[in-house]
């Protein structure tokens, strides 16, 4: 009788070392390394190349960061960054440079459409309010952001539509300063940088060639002079050159919606301060009036 041939089982870890393989044997015998058989069949040692393996492993990652460091000079770095930040410092004032590094928390991950669309609904709900209940009541919507909100106050607080239109003129003109002063900051830093970087060479060149005779200071003043250069490049080009780009982009954008929110609420001020100027001089006109005699009967 024909034996049923079964499917082969999966073998487990322990079943394929005991396969002959894989099993210790030779020399080696019971105890030692496990083998395992190479293209022309013989036994390799499992712990032997793993041995041989991680030395070299290890060496090339020293070499890597030996590689590493010889590019990081921490007193170069702070001259370069330090410089190129004091003379931003000293070309905007200490207002911009605060302005330019808060930036980088807030307005250089802002996303302008979203904050667009929530200050044109709080308009509308200003409008709604205004109509509903005056304009004294314009200053009780507080959402659609800074701009929109100091808008509603000074709605809410001036009784004349040449003030009101006065208060928003000088808060745009404000968030516009307040805007271009931090672009402007950032772009000061990447316009420095290089020029502190070449300047650090020049240093770097001065200590090469008063310091000729020594071999050991000949190596670390030409890398003073190359890597300030590097750090002044790295720093226009990679960190404050595309910052000043982004925030100038985002500023734009945000300039250009609260210009148009600031339309929409002049257009619905001129409608409401008619109606109070209107309102004012009818009560004007009627206290002008001399009373109506009363009549005896």
């Amino acid at each position: 009788m024909d034996r049923v041939r079964r499917p082969r089982e999966k073998q487990s870890l322990c079943q394929l070392m005991e396969m002959p393989e894989i099993r210790g044997s030779g020399r080696d015998g019971p105890g030692h390394a496990s083998t395992i058989r190479g293209g022309g069949g013989n036994y390799l040692p499992v712990r032997r190349q793993f041995s041989a393996a991680v030395p070299g492993a290890i060496g090339g990652l020293n070499g890597y960061a030996m590689s590493i460091a010889a590019f990081i000079d921490p007193a170069a770095l702070l001259g370069v960054v330090g410089t190129s930040f004091a003379v931003a410092w000293a070309q905007n004032g200490t207002s911009a440079a605060l302005s330019g590094f808060s930036a980088l928390r807030r307005e250089l991950w802002l996303k302008v459409q979203e904050q667009a669309d929530d200050g044109y609904r709080a308009v509308l709900r200003i409008e709604h309010m205004v109509e509903s209940r005056g304009i004294s009541c314009a200053d009780r919507v507080k959402s659609g952001g800074a701009f929109v909100s100091a808008a509603a106050d000074a709605m809410a607080n001036h009784r004349s539509l040449d003030g009101f239109q006065a208060a928003i003129v000088r808060l745009a003109a404000q968030r516009r300063a307040r805007l271009t002063a931090m672009v402007r900051f950032w772009e000061n830093v990447a316009d420095c940088a290089p020029a502190m970087g070449m300047l650090g060479t020049v240093i770097g060149l001065i200590l090469l060639f008063g310091n000729v005779s020594d071999a050991a200071s000949i190596g670390r003043a030409m890398a003073v002079a190359l890597l300030t250069t590097l750090y002044g490049l790295v720093l226009a080009n990679v960190i404050a050159g595309p910052i000043a780009q982004r925030l100038a982009r985002i500023a734009g954008e945000q300039i250009h919606w609260e210009e148009d929110a600031a339309r929409r609420l002049v257009d619905i001020g001129r409608r409401e301060y008619a109606d109070i100027a209107a309102a004012q001089k009818r009560k004007e006109e009627a206290e002008a009036q001399p009373p109506r005699p009363v009549e005896h009967i």
